[in-house]
C-alpha cells in the first residue's frame, strides 16, 4: 500500500511539475510573443512615424510647390492682364488714330475731288481758250495776210483748188506771196499740233474754223504737196486734222441735206 501511495505521490508530483513546467513554457512563450509584439509594434510605430514624416514632408513640399505655382500663375495672370490692358489701350489709340486719319482722308478725298474738278474745268477752259486763240480774227498779222491773199487770188471760196502754176506766177509778181501762204498754213499746222497734243479743244476749234481750214487746205493743196515732196513731215498735223474734219463736215452736210429734203 505504501508503494502504491508513493507511486501516486510521485505521479501527482510529476503532474504538478509537468503542469508547472507547462505553465512556465506558456509564460515564456507569452513573454516571447509579448516581446515580439512589442518589437513589431515599435517597428510599426517607427514605420508609421517615418511614413507620416514622409507624407508630411511630401505634403509640405507639394504645398510649397502649389504655393509657388499659384504665385507664378498669379504673376503671369497679372502680367498678361497688364499686357492685355496695354494692348487694348494701344489698339484703342490706333483705332482712334485710324478713325481720325480716315476722317482726314475722307475730307482730303473731297478736297482732291474738288481740286480735280477745278483742274479739269481749268484745263478744259485753257483748251477752249487755246482753240479760240487760233481764230484769224484774233491775230492782226494773219488777218492782214488773209486780206493780201484774197487781193492776190480773189475770194478763195470762188477759186477752188489753185494750180501750182498760178501760185508760182503770183509769186513772181510778189515774192511775199509764198510767205503769206506759208504763214496761214503754218498757223493751221500749229493749231492742229496743239489739238493733237491736247493743248487746244478740237470741238471748239472745229466749230470756229473748220470751214476756213477746209478752204485753205483745198485752195493750196498743190502748194502743200509740192513742199511735202521736199519736206515730207511738213503739214502732217494739218492734213490729218483736215481729213478728220472733212468726215465731220461731210456728216453735217448730209444731215443738213436730209433736213432740207424732209
Amino acid at each position: 500500500m505504501e508503494l502504491i501511495f508513493f507511486i501516486e505521490l510521485i505521479l501527482q508530483i510529476s503532474v504538478v511539475v509537468i503542469l508547472g513546467l507547462g505553465l512556465w513554457i506558456v509564460k515564456e512563450q507569452i513573454k516571447i510573443a509579448n516581446e515580439q509584439f512589442k518589437t513589431a509594434n515599435e517597428q510599426i510605430h517607427k514605420q508609421f512615424k517615418t511614413a507620416n514624416e514622409q507624407i508630411h514632408d511630401q505634403f509640405t513640399t507639394a504645398n510649397e510647390q502649389f504655393k509657388t505655382a499659384n504665385e507664378q500663375i498669379h504673376d503671369q495672370f497679372t502680367t498678361a492682364n497688364e499686357q492685355f490692358k496695354t494692348a487694348n489701350e494701344q489698339i484703342h489709340d490706333q483705332f482712334t488714330t485710324a478713325n481720325e486719319n480716315f476722317k482726314c482722308l475722307k475730307t482730303l478725298d473731297g478736297q482732291v475731288e474738288e481740286l480735280q474738278k477745278t483742274v479739269k474745268e481749268q484745263c478744259l477752259w485753257n483748251k477752249r481758250s487755246g482753240a479760240l486763240a487760233y481764230s484769224l480774227f484774233k491775230n492782226d498779222s494773219l488777218r492782214t495776210t488773209k486780206i493780201r491773199l484774197d487781193k492776190a487770188f480773189g475770194n478763195l471760196k470762188d477759186q477752188g483748188r489753185l494750180p501750182l502754176t498760178t501760185i508760182k506766177e503770183k509769186s513772181e509778181k510778189d515774192p511775199n506771196i509764198e510767205t503769206y501762204i506759208q504763214a496761214v498754213l503754218g498757223h493751221w499746222e500749229n493749231m492742229a499740233l496743239a489739238i493733237d497734243n491736247g493743248v487746244a479743244d478740237e470741238d471748239v476749234a472745229f466749230s470756229m474754223v473748220a470751214n476756213q481750214v477746209k478752204l485753205y487746205h483745198n485752195a493750196f493743196k498743190e502748194f502743200i504737196d509740192d513742199i511735202r515732196e521736199i519736206y515730207p513731215q511738213r503739214y502732217v498735223h494739218l492734213i490729218n486734222l483736215y481729213e478728220r474734219w472733212q468726215r465731220r463736215l461731210g456728216g453735217i452736210e448730209s444731215s443738213n441735206e436730209n433736213s432740207e429734203n424732209n
